[in-house]
């Protein structure tokens, strides 16, 4: 039986839990990663920079 997600009752947030800055491969630096994604209307982002520092 298919649910129904978006019709449910309740409160629903937009978010990315995979995007990348300047700090790794991006193309902007964070501020702007979270400035962009907020006047998309997310609620949330999670920045995953890749790690490019010396063991």
């Amino acid at each position: 039986m298919p649910t129904k997600f978006f019709t449910s009752p309740g409160k629903f947030h937009r978010g990315n839990l995979h995007t990348h800055s300047t700090c790794s491969d991006g193309m902007l630096d964070p501020q702007e990663v979270c400035r962009r994604y907020q006047a998309e209307g997310y609620d949330f982002i999670a920045l995953t920079d890749h790690f490019v520092g010396l063991f």
